[in-house]
């Protein structure tokens, strides 16, 4: 039976895994819509997350393209607010805002410190897109501990797709499948990616909700990773 010691290679997931997407999304929604003069509200910030994750899961299961989220979110949205913006230029004030959000997840920076020590080899796998994903690994410190950074817009097919779990394992010819590990916050691209793959996965619960999925591990905190590695 496989020991968590035989791990060699960690894909690692980036929004909500290692950087804390939900404060950089409200920060750049604020700051872009102050561009327009309007003070977005709490009520406004969950409205728009409800209304991206939608864009997204569909996203996640081929039912739209990538390139269909970044105006239509923003069409759904302004006209929740009924603001008379144009959803095309929103969408590119806020991508300029979002891709400078560094917000760590607590922990997350020591965690990969500690692997990188370890001897484990570390890859991004991420749903972002390529320009927002570059600049937060690299504005936030991250970039550095990385062997490989994949991202599904390079890559041509996002997570949970086996075609993109197969193009990363085929850049690491030298590691067996059993000997990795995925680790992720997403149901729906991470564990579900990784189950359909016949990678380990480790889901990182942050709310403590719990799944079905047959994931290999679970836990609740990133700084719980080491140990979780060690046992």
């Amino acid at each position: 039976m496989l020991k968590k010691s035989d791990y060699k290679l960690l894909l690692m997931d980036v929004d909500m895994t290692l950087l804390d997407f939900d404060a950089g999304e409200k920060e750049a929604l604020k700051e872009a819509l102050a561009c327009y003069h309007y003070q977005i509200t709490s009520k406004d910030l969950d409205s728009y997350h409800e209304i991206n994750e939608s864009y997204w899961r569909r996203f996640e299961r081929g039912e739209i393209k990538k390139e269909a989220i970044y105006i239509n979110r923003f069409r759904d949205f302004l006209k929740e607010l009924k603001l008379p913006l144009d959803p095309e230029k929103v969408s590119r004030t806020y991508m300029d805002h979002i891709c400078l959000q560094t917000q760590l997840i607590p922990g997350a920076k020591e965690v990969l410190q500690w692997l990188k020590d370890k001897g484990y080899q570390l890859a991004v796998v991420t749903n972002g897109t390529a320009r927002n994903q570059e600049s937060r690994l690299k504005l936030s410190g991250l970039e550095k501990y990385f062997d490989k950074i994949f991202i599904s817009e390079k890559i041509g097919t996002p997570k949970p797709d086996p075609a993109f779990f197969s193009y990363v394992l085929d850049q690491f010819k030298g590691v067996s499948k059993e000997n990795i590990l995925l680790v992720g916050d997403s149901l729906t691209s991470d564990i579900k990616g990784g189950l359909q793959s016949g990678i380990d996965t480790c889901w990182i619960d942050w709310k403590k909700q719990g799944t079905d999925l047959k994931t290999t591990y679970i836990i609740h905190d990133i700084k719980e990773l080491p140990s979780l590695l060690e046992k």
